[in-house]
């Protein structure tokens, strides 16, 4: 059996595992920039104990200052600003709903592969992009009053966060072309927005009181989601190293039916569940197979 599938599938979890941390530490009284400047430091500090044991550190010397650069703005990007706004949007709408949406980021990345690597477009890319907008519309609905609507303000933040984690993943493609280690690439991108967050910290007061008044179990479940993060990387990486992106991916995709069983599992009481979640949920999956198969 091929071990490539497996830490894919490995990584969904941890991805998933990662937001219902979040989710439920919000909940117990933290904030979305805390959450992320916690997650951050958390991730760049287990890096600085990777690095040693892999060697990798080794290979800085190597990699030219435009990659550096290019890997560095992904980490700020991805890191600072699109998991600002994602978790914003878990507050929001809850774990469940902002997976599914946020799954429009492969949407965004096709898009990118199209114009900037002349990739094709076909058929079953147009017709999964259109699936997983349709289920992301579906599980963002919400009955009031016999009338259903959409939850504007939540998509629209899942949706910028999603156009960002693209535009990273845009970024540190051009970059992996000069680094042969994913793990040095990951730990610049996370250093970079860990120096991000010690200037937001250190200039921004209500920041720095919000880390430092922080309760203890949302300390904790922020850590947790720092540590779910990167071990998502660690096996991401992994497996896109032993199997093919087209097998890799649409595995990857399962990280919003994780979610929904771990949230069902652990935040039942704080997390929606209702039949246009599920729906919306398997659409999404489907359709991410239906692209890269």
């Amino acid at each position: 059996m091929e071990i490539g599938p497996l830490l894919a599938l490995l990584a969904a979890l941890s991805f998933a595992a990662n937001l219902v941390s979040v989710r439920r530490g919000i909940i117990l009284g933290g904030k979305s920039s805390t959450a992320t400047a916690v997650s951050v430091f958390t991730g760049a500090l287990l890096y600085l104990l990777i690095l040693p044991i892999t060697g990798d550190y080794k290979l800085l010397g190597s990699v030219s200052w435009q990659a550096i650069a290019l890997l560095a703005i992904a980490g700020i990007i991805n890191f600072c600003l699109s998991r600002y706004l994602f978790f914003s949007c878990v507050r929001l709408i809850g774990a469940n709903r902002a997976t599914a949406i946020g799954r429009t980021d492969i949407i965004f990345a096709a898009f990118f592969g199209i114009v900037f690597f002349q990739e094709t477009l076909t058929t079953t890319l147009v017709l999964g992009s259109l699936g997983i907008m349709l289920g992301a519309t579906l599980v963002n609905l919400v009955k009031e009053e016999g009338v259903y609507k959409f939850q504007t303000g939540g998509a629209i933040l899942a949706l910028i966060s999603s156009l960002c984690g693209a535009t990273s993943s845009l970024l540190v493609k051009s970059a992996m072309k000069d680094v042969s280690s994913p793990y040095l690439a990951t730990a610049i991108s996370y250093g970079a927005a860990a120096m991000v967050w010690v200037i937001i910290l250190a200039v921004n007061k209500q920041q720095r009181m919000d880390a430092l008044t922080l309760n203890r179990r949302s300390l904790v479940m922020f850590m947790l989601t720092g540590v779910f993060a990167m071990t998502g990387h660690l096996f991401r990486y992994s497996a896109l190293a032993r199997s093919p992106v087209s097998v890799i991916q649409p595995l990857m995709g399962t990280v919003v039916l994780f979610t929904f069983f771990l949230s069902f599992l652990l935040n039942r009481k704080i997390d929606v569940f209702n039949w246009r979640i599920l729906t919306g949920t398997v659409m999404v999956i489907i359709s991410i197979f239906l692209i890269f198969i």
